[in-house]
């Protein structure tokens, strides 16, 4: 798991709640300057769907996740929701650990929090204590106007919108370019495919000839699902399709796995027992030099480039994600958002809230931080962070409007999300590893996962 995790998480979730794309705080909107976020708003009707301030009344509780600075920066955002809104009052729920576990208890004992923050991952299994957000898309239409489609969607289930997302962490390449001069390779120009990125990989990798020690790899390969569901989705590949899984049948799912898993083995990416035992994760593997090219999601700024990029020595950027010619790309990001309980007293506050957190005080703190993309994007200015002059961030900006893989969707919409994902890990592991055959890998995975999903039926 990669650092940036656990440099914004603070959850002490346990592995099992987490399901296909989890980064609970990546895509939360959390921010490690809490007072940065007051800039710049209106505070008008038009922001808040047209509804006067006067009419919106009574008191809510809001829950979420994260550390200290996360409290501090929720409870300043609820304070100025009460300031905007005079006769509304938030109270502010802080869990630290075990997040969703602890909702459902108090789901169970009829106190569910009226709003709480959540994951598309986790939309399915609280929707049945949540209240269909349909007739808030249609009350607050001009306030969503300029979320994607794709990030509304992950908000969906049973064919209604249950989550709202305020925050998304695109997926692209991090490169280091440093290496590629060394190996006297051009960086790849947009459009490039997965076929440009089989040809790099030898030529990215060098080993130095009388240790046998690699100087440096060509690729970052991990068992992160967002990794892997990139990959399929840009070679063409559907790994759950019809409420089975279809890892060994699908096409694209094979040529995926195939390059990711010949690349650890010839060599070209330290495979998950080289990073186990040297005690370095891909993410500090490429912060140290050692990784020519390493697919990461926006959240990484937090941890790649830190306050002032002083973490990396080298010259180094994002790129767009390789997608095979004839193919449409896709984006796995981690959406974050927000629900609301189906026994709220008072709905129309809780609307007010969820509209309030794509507003630029709700969003610019996590921005400004490197660590999630706003939905509205009507904020994707490079010129308004501070890391905008050092990076290209065009590629995420880009993504954004990249399809959601479907595959995901409806695996989350399954309910068996987490236990998948857990058993796709595992069996790709081996896999990376040499341990298994990617036929054997495939096949693990579909008999596996179906007996998850066929289980209740």
């Amino acid at each position: 798991m990669k650092k940036a995790l656990s440099l914004i998480l603070a959850l002490a979730l346990t592995c099992s709640l987490f399901a296909s794309c989890t980064s609970e705080s990546a895509a939360s909107g959390s921010s490690s300057e809490p007072e940065s976020s007051a800039t710049e708003s209106s505070g008008s009707e038009e922001s808040t769907g047209g509804t006067g301030t006067e009419d919106i009344s009574g008191n809510i509780q809001y829950a979420f996740w994260g550390d200290e600075t996360e409290r501090l920066q929720k409870e300043a955002f609820c304070a100025s929701f009460s300031e905007l809104y005079p006769n509304a009052n938030v109270e502010f729920l802080h869990i630290t650990t075990d997040y969703y576990l602890k909702l459902q208890t108090l789901a169970a004992a009829g106190d569910l929090p009226d709003v709480f923050g959540t994951t598309s991952q986790n939309v399915s299994r609280l929707a049945p204590v949540s209240r269909p957000l349909d007739d808030f898309m249609e009350q607050y239409a001009d306030v969503i106007s300029t979320i994607p489609e794709s990030v509304l969607e992950a908000g969906k289930y049973d064919g209604s919108y249950y989550m709202l997302a305020n925050g998304l962490d695109p997926y692209n390449m991090a490169i280091n370019k440093e290496i590629f001069e060394d190996a006297g390779v051009p960086i790849p120009e947009d459009g490039w495919t997965m076929d440009d990125l089989e040809a790099l990989l030898p030529q990215l990798t060098k080993v130095d000839e009388a240790t046998g020690r690699t100087e440096y790899y060509a690729l970052a390969v991990s068992v992160y699902n967002c990794d892997y569901y990139n990959f399929i989705g840009n070679y063409g590949g559907t790994f759950f399709e019809n409420g089975q899984s279809t890892w060994s049948t699908n096409q694209g799912v094979i040529d995926a796995i195939t390059m990711l898993t010949n690349a650890c083995l010839n060599g070209y990416a330290p495979s998950p027992a080289i990073t186990t035992s040297s005690g370095l994760d891909n993410e500090r593997l490429f912060v140290t030099g050692k990784i020519a090219m390493f697919p990461a999601g926006f959240w990484t700024i937090a941890s790649l480039y830190g306050s002032d990029n002083s973490q990396i020595e080298f010259d180094w950027d994002y790129i767009d994600m390789p997608v095979q010619e004839g193919v449409d790309p896709v984006d796995p990001f981690v959406a974050g958002g927000n629900m609301v309980s189906k026994d709220t007293e008072y709905p129309e506050v809780a609307y007010a809230l969820l509209a309030y957190t794509l507003t630029k005080e709700g969003v610019m703190g996590s921005y400004e931080a490197g660590l999630s993309l706003p939905v509205t994007k009507d904020l994707y200015d490079s010129s308004l962070v501070p890391y905008g002059k050092d990076l290209t961030l065009d590629y995420f900006y880009r993504a954004a409007d990249y399809a959601f893989p479907q595959s995901a969707l409806d695996l989350n919409a399954s309910g068996a999300s987490s236990e998948s994902v857990s058993i796709m890990n595992a069996e790709l592991q081996l896999c990376y590893d040499g341990q298994q055959t990617v036929e054997q890998t495939l096949q693990n995975i579909d008999n596996k996962v179906n007996e998850i999903v066929n289980r209740d039926k």
